[in-house]
């Protein structure tokens, strides 16, 4: 009985000693060994580790290291050591997260990933891209792009300087890589935009040749470029203007229409009644404009979700524009601006209406309707109180249950002194902007992100 007693001490002990050192020992082992062991007490914890000085570093890159222990565990330790950077800066903590983008634990890689990217360090980028290489899974191929997408985001845009010639070469090949096998949706959309991203790099390189007078090397690039985004708006439109600015007006008109960027302004049997209705024989032959784009600061386009069509043709020196928009109800319709050249117009649903008169890509003039009829303009986007320009306007709208109509007569002479003839070609885009039933800004020609880019409109042509 000596003996059995004697046996079952140490196993007695056991939790004793363990509750002994929790309240007696390092806190941050204590925090570790609690969280490792999870249940109660994990939440407090994390709250401490994530709160710990430099000296919690040594302890948790240890713990980290450690592949014996549980994954969920570890992803906190990631967490807690990307928080330790943020306030330390301690060189023990980047080594760390760029061994655990190997981890075998998935959520581990996706953790240290994330939490990389948000650190913004140049040097992340070749362990990303390599880990990148030889990643087969989705969800974890996504997490790299997602941060490198971080890492180079700047102003809204990813900016390709933080790489050298070589990681981009790399990060190609691997997606074109991924583009061969079937992928989750999310996955491939983030895959085109980084192609996206790569292609408007080739095309900036592009412009330089251009300004360099050497079109056909521009030419050569920008084809490339294509080559790698099949389709892309961004890049087709470059090639476009690339052949119209050069001298090959027709080719650059014939390719911009085929991307659908050219507007056909027809001469029209008559002036329509402005009266918001669009049932007047004159817009009977007139085709709409029916394919609209999100504007955000994606290369890779994303249609509009709302429903939009825009008419537009001419009579003597007067154009016209009808624009429909169509809602599941108009009574959400947000329509609070009433005075002329108002600045709060533009968070009402409104379209708005962009003109380069000369062509230049430069200066443009604007107009926003809302429902009520109330338009603001102003020239290269300053509209609004102590405007330095307003011109004639003629503007009706008629709202129905499921749509509204903004229907426009403007007479170009107004536009300081515009005019224009058949084959004559302006700079041109329509928007439709949504508010009271969906947050959305919809546009004819994507200018990814920032409306009043004149270089980035569609072309009007005057038939």
């Amino acid at each position: 009985m000596r003996n059995g007693a004697r046996g079952r001490i140490p196993r007695l002990l056991i939790p004793c000693l363990a509750l002994f050192w929790c309240a007696c020992g390092d806190p941050v082992e204590r925090g570790i060994a609690r969280i490792v062991e999870g249940g109660e007490g994990v939440e407090e914890a994390r709250l401490e580790l994530n709160m710990a000085k430099a000296r919690a570093v040594e302890p948790l890159v240890r713990a980290l290291d450690d592949r014996s222990l549980p994954v969920r565990a570890r992803i906190d330790f990631v967490e807690a050591l990307y928080r330790l950077h943020l306030r330390e800066e301690h060189p023990a903590i980047l080594p760390a997260l760029l061994r655990a983008v190997a981890d075998p634990g998935p959520g581990v890689r996706a953790a240290a990933a994330r939490a990389l990217g948000n650190l913004r360090r140049p040097e992340s980028v070749d362990p990303l891209l390599q880990r990148l290489s030889v990643e087969e899974e989705p969800a974890m191929q996504g997490e790299i792009l997602q941060a490198l997408e971080l890492m180079c985001l700047d102003e809204n845009r990813i900016d390709l300087s933080l790489f050298t010639a070589s990681q981009v070469d790399s990060l190609t090949a691997r997606l074109l890589r991924m583009g061969a096998v079937e992928r989750p949706d999310s996955l491939d959309r983030e895959r085109r935009e980084w192609l996206e991203v790569v292609a408007d790099h080739m095309a900036t390189d592009a412009h330089q040749l251009y300004l360099a007078a050497d079109a056909e090397g521009a030419e050569s690039l920008l084809r490339e470029a294509l080559a790698l985004v099949p389709g892309s708006l961004n890049i087709g439109q470059k090639l476009g203007r690339l052949y119209y600015e050069s001298g090959e007006r027709r080719r650059g008109l014939e390719h911009l229409a085929a991307l659908g960027m050219v507007a056909a302004a027809r001469p029209l049997p008559g002036p329509p009644a402005i009266d918001g209705r669009l049932d007047d024989p004159a817009w009977g032959g007139v085709e709409p404009i029916e394919e609209f784009y999100q504007c955000i600061h994606r290369l890779a386009p994303h249609p509009a979700r709302g429903r939009a069509e825009a008419r537009l043709g001419y009579h003597g020196q007067t154009l016209y524009f009808a624009v429909k928009g169509y809602e599941e109800d108009t009574a959400g319709l947000v329509a609070d601006a009433t005075r002329r050249d108002s600045r709060e117009i533009y968070k009402d649903d409104c379209i708005e209406i962009f003109l380069d008169t000369n062509h230049d890509s430069r200066s443009f003039f604007q107009f926003i309707i809302n429902s009520l009829g109330t338009v603001a303009d102003d020239a290269d986007g300053a509209y609004g109180e102590g405007r330095s320009w307003s011109t004639q306007v003629e503007i009706a709208t008629f709202v129905a249950d499921t749509f509204w109509v903004a229907e426009v007569a403007l007479p170009v002479a107004g536009l300081k002194g515009a005019a224009f003839a058949p084959g004559d070609v302006w700079g041109f885009n329509i928007c439709r902007v949504r508010t009271g039933n969906a947050s959305e800004y919809a546009q004819w020609v994507p200018t990814y992100g920032y409306a009043e880019r004149p270089d980035r409109f569609g072309y009007l042509l005057f038939e």
